[in-house]
């Protein structure tokens, strides 16, 4: 650990402010939520005026850019953690000034003010001591050889074995004797999220076949390797595990219940008495009393034990499925969470019944396991896309997210077995999560994140899994040198370990997103190169991207050459399952492919894939300017090549020729523009952009997703700063029509996103619009008859009677 005297505090932040605009735009367009291809009366504008790179000053009122508000913060920018602990409220940076309280005639006061600003700790300053917890120390942790494993494809350190479940007997332990028993595998935790993976290994698989906790352990480890790794042999490394913790479980279950020679004999003696009185006293009030009280007693520890952890494989298995990202993969996601709801529902009416008592009638990884467990579904069950919801209707259970969030945190105050699991859901939620939806979710999450990193960070100071929350986060707060050294950290400490080869593949992935954000292209260029080669997540979308890179640098042959490589790297016999990166990449190539390779000037592939993982908004200003300047000399060369064909087309007749159609093109690229304007809270210029691109909605060919993606960024029609004024409304709006879209690129990724936005306007109150309401005919005024009209109306200029 560093020590804490070399610590230093980070005090004088720069307050740059951005410029104000100090007159209007002269467009005065404006965004309409109902406005499409037909009813709609687009501004006409020249051709120049749509594809100038000049905008006007952002809008008044806009916050500063955070990291004109930061600065540069480095590890070194760090605070001594005691006074962190003394000042873990709202950073100042986060504080709304009250008008109210100005007050120029008390100074003293004000320079109290600035004094107690100056010494609190900013946002990033307690994100960088975060991550200068987990920074790789000179004598590392892990003891053990090094492991040989060059690829995610080699052998998966986890061996699965079959379950007799007629050798699991019931467990009979009362809850402290369970506490002890279950030590183990709370060090075996303790071991996993510090990297020391193979003595987590190693402890899980001493009762891994015969005690359910010992192999949800060991499932929890494939679990999270198979979510670094994304492989399919991993994943169902990870299902095979979880399925045999669920196996043992459910034995224990069924060996608890009554046997059958008990229920026999009972049923036996009931056949053969007579009914009539053997001379028992006859039954009193209290007799009656202790009969119901018998017939109520409490499931027993062991049951409700295996019925938790039958719940918990059943939800980290939904998870693995929703992280696949299909529609096949979303249905079972959503069936395994119905099936854990069963068990939980059961465990969470069986510790309420207990009230008080279930401290003493449960061991602590129960409890702990119940709150993990109910937090985690309601966190979860909100983010299912609608069409999925429909699967899980039936489940009779309202998602309540506040209650979800405070079982977590509690769960992970606790300490116990699912603590670190439970941390690292609840960073899920508010970095990864946040990051589809920054710009309605940043605002609200970025601190509760940063302070659940550092009680984890403290607990488990050599865990990788806690630098990539960290890496997650500092993006969303646009230190993309911050992030990049947490990546790198999580990539170094993971050195000589079994995950080494999923950690470092993680990381490299990310870093290949960090050097797009910091548009270093040679840098991505190669991380996507190395990731394709090691057969990372999608191969596919590696060599498009390696692409993507080469070609905005210019290496045009190069990138030709690798983009021809991506249809061969999925076998046609595969393309049925691929995933969606795969079938976006090869689209992509295919158009390439139609034209020759021709239209290359008219697209910007790798400004692209930054625009649909929305990660403009978390780029700094001097980046999107450059990736402007990339956009406005694409739409040249569009109006450039119109203008000579349709010169072609003034000198002859070309009847088989059609005109220039270039829909697809011109909408992707005014689709990258309006985001980036809009992540420079230039938002007035961005809305005559949007407005084409929905007023042309049924005009694109091959790039269906445009639309909807126009829709989730007008939402920013009047930017983030104006979320909590009037425009609230319109932007549900958009959303609720972008969510109505289907069957496009990366489908459930965006409605992930919506659904995120949308139920968070809800919770807001945010009303919804009133709809459009048809013009109704003539009234009778009461009559049962109308009265005869003129069938030909007069024209307006002629006058009545003048025939």
């Amino acid at each position: 650990m560093l020590e804490e005297d070399n610590l230093q505090q980070e005090t004088n932040l720069s307050s740059e402010q951005s410029p104000k605009s100090t007159t209007e735009t002269p467009q005065a367009a404006e965004l309409n939520p109902d406005s499409g291809s037909e009813g709609y009366e687009s501004p006409k504008v020249s051709e120049t005026s749509v594809h100038s790179d000049k905008v006007s000053s952002p809008d008044t009122g806009n916050e500063p850019a955070i990291e004109d508000q930061l600065g540069d913060v480095q590890l070194s920018d760090t605070i001594p953690p005691n006074h962190v602990q003394s000042h873990l409220g709202t950073p100042a940076m986060l504080q709304v000034p009250n008008d109210s309280a100005e007050d120029q005639s008390q100074p003293h006061a004000q320079e109290q003010v600035e004094q107690e600003r100056s010494q609190e700790p900013s946002l990033e300053q307690r994100l960088a001591e975060s991550v200068a917890i987990s920074a790789p120390r000179v004598s590392s942790a892990n003891s053990g050889a090094p492991i040989q494993r060059t690829s995610s494809f080699s052998a998966n350190p986890i061996k699965t074995s079959k379950i007799n479940a007629k050798n699991i007997t019931a467990n009979t332990l009362g809850p402290r004797e369970q506490e002890a028993a279950d030590e183990p595998v709370l060090r075996g935790i303790h071991h996993l999220f510090n990297n020391r993976f193979t003595q987590a290994k190693k402890l899980f698989e001493e009762k891994a076949d015969t005690d359910p906790l010992y192999a949800l352990g060991l499932g929890s480890m494939a679990f999270l390797i198979a979510a670094m790794s994304a492989s399919e042999h991993d994943i169902n490394v990870a299902l095979e595990t979880l399925a045999n913790a669920y196996t043992i479980a459910n034995a224990q279950i069924s060996a608890t219940k009554k046997p059958f020679s008990q229920m026999f004999s009972s049923y036996y003696r009931n056949m053969t008495s007579t009914g009539l009185p053997n001379g028992q006293p006859p039954t009193t009030q209290q007799d009656l009393q202790e009969e119901a009280r018998s017939q109520s007693e409490f499931l027993s520890n062991g049951t409700m034990r295996a019925h938790v952890i039958v719940a918990e494989s059943c939800l980290q298995t939904a998870i693995l499925q929703l992280l696949q990202e299909s529609i096949v993969s979303y249905m079972k996601g959503a069936l395994n969470l119905k099936r854990s709801y069963k068990s939980y529902n059961l465990a969470w009416i069986e510790y309420k019944k207990m009230g008080a008592e279930a401290q003493k009638l449960l061991d602590e990884d129960t409890i702990s396991g119940i709150q993990f467990g109910i937090g985690s579904i309601h966190l979860l069950l909100p983010m299912l896309p609608p069409k999925v919801l429909k699967v899980v209707a039936a489940f009779g259970w309202t998602p309540d997210r506040p209650l979800g969030l405070s079982m977590l945190r509690e769960c992970a105050a606790h300490k116990r077995v699912r603590a670190p699991l439970a941390a690292s859901m609840l960073l899920a939620y508010y970095s990864i999560l946040t990051t589809f939806a920054p710009q309605v979710l940043a605002a609200d999450n970025i601190q509760p994140a940063i302070e659940i990193l550092l009680e984890s960070q403290q607990a488990y100071p050599n865990s990788s899994f806690f630098l990539f929350f960290a890496g997650y986060t500092s993006r969303l707060t646009k230190n993309i040198t911050l992030a990049t050294q947490s990546f790198e950290f999580a990539k170094d400490i993971a050195q000589g370990e079994l995950a080494e080869v999923e950690v470092r593949l993680l990381s490299q992935y990310e870093l290949c997103y960090n050097y797009l954000m910091s548009a270093d292209w040679t840098k991505a260029a190669n991380a996507f190169s190395e990731l394709q080669k090691e057969k990372y997540w999608s191969e596919a979308f590696c060599k498009f991207a390696y692409g993507a890179c080469l070609e905005i640098m210019g290496e045009r042959t190069e990138a030709i050459l690798a983009f021809a490589e991506v249809p061969r790297l999925v076998p046609a016999k595969a393309r049925s399952k691929m995933s969606g990166l795969d079938a976006y990449a090869i689209r992509k190539v295919e158009t390439y492919q139609e034209s020759g390779y021709q239209d290359m000037d008219l697209t910007m592939a790798a400004l692209e894939i930054l625009c649909i993982n929305n990660l403009f908004c978390m780029m700094e200003t001097k980046t999107l300017y450059d990736c402007l300047k990339h956009v406005d000399k694409a739409l040249e060369c569009i109006a450039d090549r119109e203008k000579q064909e349709y010169e072609i087309r003034m000198r002859e007749l070309a009847p088989g020729t059609p005109p220039p159609n270039y829909f697809d093109q011109r909408g992707t690229l005014l689709l990258i523009k309006a985001s980036i304007l809009n992540a420079l809270h230039y938002y007035r210029d961005s809305i005559l952009h949007l407005n084409w691109i929905i007023d042309h909605d049924m005009a694109y060919k091959n790039e269906k997703w445009i639309v909807p993606f126009a829709c989730w960024y007008a939402m920013v029609e009047a930017g983030v700063t104006t979320w909590g004024l009037d425009e609230k409304s319109k932007s549900l709006a958009f959303w609720d029509r972008a969510i109505s879209y289907g069957k496009y690129d990366f489908e459930y990724r965006l409605t992930l996103r919506l659904t995120l936005a949308i139920d968070r306007a809800e919770e807001m109150g945010v009303q919804r619009l009133a709809p459009n309401q048809p013009e109704k005919g003539l009234s009778t005024n009461g009559r049962t008859r109308m009265t005869k009209l003129n069938a030909t109306p007069l024209s307006p200029d002629e006058p009545a009677g003048s025939e």
